[in-house]
């Protein structure tokens, strides 16, 4: 087998299933299931896959910095319901954003990885708080 045909085998996917057909074990994969069963990191929602992960698309980053862009957009003209209604969108992104990150685990449970997730859902977690806060301000400043 030459290595054009070995690197085109390693990058296969079963997309139906999101899980890929080389590199990781069965046994990897049964370890790494029993560890985010254990801390309750195996999303069984809707849009789950067959890895425990969520599956949102493009919805999150779509309604995160498109509808970011229209708040400002909106602000700037001093349209403050159609800013309002960008910032709900956006703090759906970032919450939908937030859940999408949290539950990806690696078995590195203390390493980069893990801290480099952690700060994405916080991050997300701070936009949309900083969101409902911008929309509170909004709705009860006065006129």
């Amino acid at each position: 087998m030459n290595s054009t045909t070995k690197n085109q085998n390693q990058n296969k996917t079963d997309y139906k299933n999101n899980v890929p057909l080389y590199g990781e074990s069965e046994k990897d994969w049964e370890k790494l299931k029993a560890y985010k069963i254990d801390n309750g990191t195996f999303y069984t929602g809707p849009f789950a896959t067959a890895r425990g992960n969520p599956d949102f698309g493009l919805v999150p980053i779509i309604t995160k910095y498109i509808f970011l862009s229209a708040a400002i957009y909106y602000a700037i003209l001093k349209n403050y319901k159609y800013t309002v209604y960008a910032l709900l969108c956006y703090m759906l992104g970032c919450i939908l954003n937030g859940i999408r990150f949290y539950y990806v685990n690696t078995l590195a449970g203390k390493g980069e990885d893990s801290k480099f997730l952690l700060t994405t859902v916080h991050d997300n977690v701070a936009g949309a708080v900083l969101a409902f806060i911008a929309i509170l301000y909004i709705l009860f400043k006065k006129k």
